[in-house]
């Protein structure tokens, strides 16, 4: 049996460390995004660190947003673009130590975008330093 990969993905040689879970992440997104009917609509923003190795594989209308400020970004986007669903896709240092002021009121307010964080333990793009999930 040979595992058909989703359209809205390519896969090219991977810049993910050996066991990280950005590359499986990517994949499911880029599945639920065709299952659900929304990868013609989906917009996405991505982290300028690991989740910014995306920018090649997924299909979708996607920005780079500064270290820690994906979520903001995709908030703005989804102001401007009220009916298009909008994801926010960032690591556990973005998430929970740079832009965790941004990650607590964007749950505050409520905000109605999708907010994956990947939880890969270390600051992988600088080398491996200690993240807040370490």
């Amino acid at each position: 049996m040979k595992l058909k990969a989703p359209d809205r993905i390519t896969f090219n040689t991977s810049g993910f460390c050996p066991g990280c879970g950005h590359g499986v992440a990517g994949r499911l997104i880029a599945e639920v995004a065709e299952e659900m009917g929304l990868a013609d609509k989906l917009i996405t923003t991505v982290d300028v660190a690991c989740g910014s190795l995306h920018l090649t594989d997924w299909h979708f209308d996607t920005v780079m947003a500064a270290h820690g400020r994906t979520l903001v970004t995709a908030i703005g986007l989804k102001k401007t673009r009220p009916d298009n669903p909008v994801l926010a896709y960032y690591g556990d240092g973005a998430g929970y130590a740079i832009g965790m002021a941004e990650t607590m009121h964007a749950a505050l307010r409520n905000d109605n975008v999708i907010a994956i964080v990947v939880n890969n333990a270390i600051y992988g793009m600088t080398g491996g330093q200690m993240a807040p999930t370490t």
